[in-house]
C-alpha cells in the first residue's frame, strides 16, 4: 500500500513507452504463484444470490426464520421471547440449531465501517481484523449454573485434535428441546464483542471510550452465519450521559463459519524459498495462504469506482486472468462493478468474509494508497475472502494539483519565464509531500497507532502489516510528468498498476514479490 504506487519495476511516468510494468509484473509474480495454482481440477461454481432475505435487524418486531436447505435459525426480539414487556424492544435472541453443537468451525471479526469520515487514524482500523480461529461451540456451565454457549478453540500451535480452551461465550436464555434450538441472548454480547473496546481498553490510542456496544443485525448465507455489532464510543474526557458529545460508531462483523466449510479437497501447501506467499499464523504447520482454484472463478465485486476508471481496474483482473489461465487452464478470476444505486451495494461491506471486494472508499481517510489483505483459513492456509481498498478520492486530489501545477508550468516555460515554472513545481511538491507526510503521521501525530491485543486473540491492524506495506511510499518521489500526458490518460495507468500490486497481494504474494525487476540484490525483503 502506499500513495506513490510503482510495481517494484519502473515509474510509469518515466517509461511511459516501454512495456506496461502492470503487464511485467504479473508475468514475473505468476510465474511464482504457479506452485499455488497448478494442476487444479476445476468445477463449476455454486450460484450465491446476494439479498437481504437473511439480513434481520435490531428492533424487528416480528420473529424470523432465516437460513438454507440445510439450517435454519431463528431471530426473535427479546420482549417477546421473554413475554416481558419491559425488554428492550432492539435486542434480539438468536435461536442456533442444536446441531451445531461439537462440530468444527471458524470464528473471527473485522471492522467493517468507521463512522469518522476525516480522522486517518481511525479510517486505517477499518478491515482490522481477528485472524479466523478454528473452534467447536459447546453448552457449559458456570459455578452458580448459568449456561452459556461457549467457543472452544485453538489460538497457536493448532492442530486438529488439539486440547482447546474457552474463547468466547454467548448468553443462553433458554434451551428449546422440542425445537432443538439454543437461544442466546444476543443484547448481550454487545460489550464482550466490543472490537474496539477489547483492543484500546483505556482509550490511549483511539482517545475513544465506549459508551454503549450493541448487536445491530443478524445475517447468514453462504453458510456463514455473521452478526453486527456497532461500538459507540465517545472521547476519554467526555461524561457517558453528556448527550452532546460527539460520537463515533465502529462497526465490527463477526462471523461463524459452519462446519468447516472450506474445500474438503484444498490441498495445504508449505512454504518455500522460491516464493514469498502470506503464511498462516495459527497452525502448528506453517501453510502458505492462496485461494482454491477447484471451485471454478473466483468472484470479485467492485463497488463505487468511477467510470473514467473502470477500464483500467478490468485491465486489472485481466492481466493477472491472462497470465494465470495459463497455469490453471482457466480464467481464475471474474469480477462484476456495482455501483451505488444497485441494491447489493450496501449489502457488499468490504471485510464481510462471504465476499471479495474491491471498494474504491467514498467513507474513510487512510495514510496508504491501497491496501490488499485476505483472510484464509489458518489449518489448511485456503483463502475464503480477500478485500482490497483503495484511496481514490484523495489520490485524485493529489494528482490534480501536481498536474494542474505542472500544466501552468509548460505554460510559463513557454512564455521564457522558466524560474517561476520551476518555484511553482518546487513549491507543489512541497505542499504535495507535506500532505502525504501529515497522512503517514496521522491525525494525532504519533504516528502509527498502537492497539494492545487482548489476552488470548491476538488482532491485527492489517493497514500497518509490514508486509502489506509499500515502502516506495517513503520517497514521495512526484516527478517530472511525461511530455504528452494529461491527468485524464495518466491516472488509468496509476490504478491499474496500483490495482494490479493490491490483486499479488490478495493472492498471496508479499513485498517484495520475489524476483521483480526492481527488486535489490541479495534476499528479497519478506
Amino acid at each position: 500500500m502506499g500513495f506513490r504506487r510503482t510495481t517494484g519495476v519502473v515509474h510509469r511516468g518515466k517509461e511511459m513507452k516501454k512495456k506496461k510494468s502492470s503487464d511485467r509484473v504479473i508475468a514475473i509474480a505468476a510465474i511464482a504463484t504457479a506452485v499455488a495454482f497448478s494442476g487444479c481440477t476445476r468445477k463449476a461454481p455454486e450460484t450465491n444470490a446476494i439479498t437481504d432475505a437473511n439480513l434481520v435487524t435490531a428492533g424487528t418486531t416480528t420473529s424470523h426464520t432465516i437460513g438454507d436447505s440445510k439450517i435454519q435459525f431463528t431471530v426473535t426480539p427479546k420482549n417477546l421471547v421473554t413475554d416481558n414487556a419491559g425488554s428492550d424492544p432492539g435486542a434480539l435472541i438468536l435461536g442456533l440449531p442444536m446441531s451445531l453443537l461439537g462440530k468444527q468451525n471458524i470464528f473471527g471479526g473485522v471492522i467493517t465501517k468507521v463512522s469518522d469520515r476525516n480522522n486517518q487514524d481511525l479510517g486505517m482500523l477499518k478491515l482490522t481484523d481477528l485472524p479466523p480461529v478454528p473452534v467447536i461451540p459447546k453448552l457449559a456451565k458456570t459455578k452458580d449454573g448459568t449456561v452459556l454457549l461457549g467457543l472452544y478453540g485453538c489460538v497457536s500451535g493448532c492442530t486438529p485434535d488439539k486440547e482447546t480452551e474457552l474463547l468466547a461465550t454467548f448468553p443462553v436464555l433458554s434451551v428449546d428441546d422440542s425445537k432443538q434450538l439454543v437461544m442466546l441472548d444476543l443484547s448481550a454480547v454487545g460489550s464482550d464483542f466490543d472490537l474496539i473496546g477489547m483492543l484500546d481498553p483505556k482509550g490511549e490510542a483511539t482517545k475513544l471510550k465506549t459508551r454503549k456496544a450493541q448487536t445491530a443485525a443478524v445475517d447468514y448465507s453462504q453458510s456463514t452465519l455473521v452478526f453486527d455489532v456497532d461500538s459507540h464510543m465517545i472521547p476519554v474526557a467526555a461524561s457517558a450521559d453528556d448527550a452532546s458529545a460527539p460520537e463515533t460508531v465502529f462497526t465490527t462483523r463477526w462471523y461463524l463459519k459452519l462446519n468447516a466449510v472450506t474445500d474438503p479437497g484444498f490441498v495445504a501447501r508449505t512454504p518455500i524459498d522460491a516464493v514469498g506467499f502470506f503464511k498462516t499464523e495459527r497452525g502448528s504447520e506453517t501453510k502458505i495462504t492462496r485461494f482454491s482454484a477447484d471451485a471454478g472463478p473466483i468472484k470479485y465485486y467492485i463497488k463505487d469506482v468511477p467510470a473514467e476508471f473502470q477500464a483500467a481496474f478490468a485491465a486489472a483482473f485481466d492481466g493477472w486472468n491472462t497470465e494465470l489461465q495459463k497455469l490453471v487452464g482457466d480464467k481464475l478470476l471474474s469480477y462484476e462493478f456495482i455501483d451505488s444505486g444497485d441494491a447489493r451495494s450496501k449489502l457488499l461491506v468490504p471485510g464481510d468474509v462471504r465476499y471479495n471486494i474491491v471498494a474504491w472508499d467514498l467513507v474513510n481517510k487512510a495514510p496508504y494508497g491501497g491496501l490488499g489483505p485476505s483472510v484464509a483459513d489458518q489449518l489448511t492456509g485456503q483463502t475464503f475472502a480477500a478485500n482490497i481498498l483503495i484511496q481514490g478520492p484523495h489520490i485524485i486530489e493529489l494528482y490534480q494539483k501536481w498536474f494542474a501545477a505542472s500544466d501552468t508550468a509548460q505554460a510559463l516555460i513557454a512564455i521564457g519565464q522558466a524560474d517561476s515554472a520551476d518555484q511553482l513545481l518546487a513549491q507543489t511538491k512541497r505542499e504535495v509531500q507535506a500532505s502525504l507526510a501529515a497522512l503517514k503521521k496521522g491525525s494525532s501525530g504519533a504516528g502509527k497507532i498502537q492497539l494492545s491485543a487482548g489476552k488470548k486473540l491476538a488482532f491485527r491492524v492489517v493497514s500497518q502489516l509490514p508486509e502489506l506495506e509499500d515502502p516506495l511510499m517513503d520517497r514521495n518521489d512526484f516527478d517530472a510528468l511525461p511530455t504528452g500526458y494529461s491527468f485524464a490518460s495518466y491516472m488509468p495507468g496509476y490504478f491499474q498498476d496500483m490495482l494490479t500490486h493490491e490483486m499479488g497481494h490478495n493472492l498471496g504474494l508479499r513485498h517484495n514479490f520475489r524476483g521483480t525487476l526492481g527488486a535489490a540484490d541479495g534476499a528479497p525483503a519478506q
